[in-house]
């Protein structure tokens, strides 16, 4: 039977990955802890920053929580961010107490619009926060332009594209700030973590005041994340072909001994977790250093798959290949003419041990009605539709050629199907 291909449950990891993170968890190996400053060497090298610069904390959202905290916006500052996005990045905003406001997208980069982000503007508009969707950059210079024009921070959103540059400079570089996620399906994973990178030295002291005031997680948090790449390569990813693995990892997240990248409270209510923010602890530090030294052959190997499917997928025709020059993508994006049926589409793709639910099929939207309607997306059609007819095919360093023939041969069927 072939192994199932997942692009969920962190496909970066290899076998050097689990055994660092089988000794971590029994205590066979030491967190070094040197190796705190070593992953900050890592990063100012890549994002050509000093290492002072760079905060590493627990997650994502707790690096950009901080930043917000730090800014001491107005109350009632909105915050610009586009409207196809990671339904987590919004929780901190929500935190700090400022308001979200979506930007529509270009459906062809999945990155902003430039004229919709003219028009979003106000004079409570105070920053953007610019994601480079899957490694994709696109209007950057007129983005920046327009930023500057109207007095706007920004906010570089690095969680698919750490290591990548533009005209020869490193994403990160553009504006004042940038921060990363080390999550469980980024570039590089340590199932959670993250870092906020501080350019402007004023900023800096203020964010590095707040920092010198968090916690470290608990012990039992941290082993938690070290049990998932343990349970998830050696249990779960072997039985996800059948219902078992499924129900074995989401019983195991209810159960709380594996955590889940948002929780449903996070989720449904936008609160803020209790170890929300802290700083990231060395035994995940240690996964990340591990990642961060593979990421060139990382890089390397994602190339040459989007290689590989620009060269294999040029002829469907009920599909779009949004990226048609080979680079370092997180995903490789197709675009339908028309809108998914998912749930048919997953089931008929899983016949083939192939599972894409990657989260990126959902739109953030919250009822007028919701309590937080003040978030409600409004005149974001773009993404809206994209949201409905979007299906990212896996970039996992680890896929093999048969992998690779297997995924082209679905979709080539696939194609045929919803014709």
């Amino acid at each position: 039977m072939p192994k199932p291909i997942l692009s969920a449950l962190s496909p970066n990891v290899e076998k050097d990955d689990l055994k660092l993170a089988w000794s971590l968890f029994l205590g066979s190996k030491k967190p070094n802890k040197e190796n705190w400053l070593n992953l900050k060497h890592k990063l100012s090298e890549l994002l050509e920053v000093k290492e002072e610069n760079i905060f590493l904390v627990n997650s994502g959202r707790s690096a950009l929580y901080i930043l917000l905290k730090a800014l001491n916006l107005p109350k009632g500052a909105e915050i610009l961010v586009q409207a196809f996005t990671c339904k987590a990045l919004i929780n901190p905003i929500i935190w700090a107490g400022y308001k979200v406001k979506f930007v529509d997208i270009k459906a062809e980069s999945l990155n902003p619009d430039p004229e919709d982000l003219k028009r979003k503007i106000t004079p409570k508009t105070k920053a953007l926060i610019l994601q480079y969707t899957f490694g994709k950059v696109e209007n950057l210079e007129e983005i920046l332009e327009i930023a500057k024009a109207r007095n706007l921070i920004l906010i570089e959103d690095l969680a698919h594209s750490l290591g990548l540059k533009y005209k020869g400079k490193p994403l990160g570089s553009f504006g004042k700030v940038s921060f990363l996620s080390f999550g469980r399906d980024k570039v590089i994973s340590s199932v959670f973590g993250g870092a906020l990178v501080v350019r402007d030295e004023e900023l800096k002291a203020k964010v590095s005041k707040i920092y010198q005031s968090l916690s470290s997680p608990s012990l039992i948090w941290t082993k938690k994340q070290l049990l998932h790449p343990i349970l998830t390569e050696t249990l779960i990813k072997k039985a996800y072909s059948f219902s078992f693995g499924r129900i074995l990892l989401l019983t195991l997240q209810n159960l709380g001994i594996l955590s889940k990248a948002l929780s449903k409270k996070e989720k449904e209510t936008f609160k803020k977790p209790k170890n929300f923010p802290q700083k990231m602890p060395l035994e995940l530090i240690e996964l990340a250093l591990n990642q961060i030294q593979k990421l060139d052959k990382f890089q390397k190997k994602r190339k040459e798959l989007a290689n590989f499917y620009i060269e294999s997928l040029e002829d469907l025709k009920n599909f779009k290949i949004l990226f048609s020059k080979p680079e370092a993508y997180l995903k490789f994006p197709l675009l339908a003419k028309k809108d998914l049926n998912y749930p048919k589409i997953f089931k008929f793709l899983a016949k083939e041990k192939i599972f894409l639910q990657d989260g990126w099929t959902q739109s953030i939207i919250l009822p007028p009605d919701s309590k937080f309607n003040s978030i409600y997306k409004k005149d974001c059609p773009q993404a809206e539709s994209v949201s409905k007819r979007i299906l990212n095919l896996p970039l996992n360093p680890n896929l093999e050629k048969e992998d690779l023939e297997r995924i082209i041969k679905a979709i080539l069927e696939l194609d045929k199907v919803i014709s």
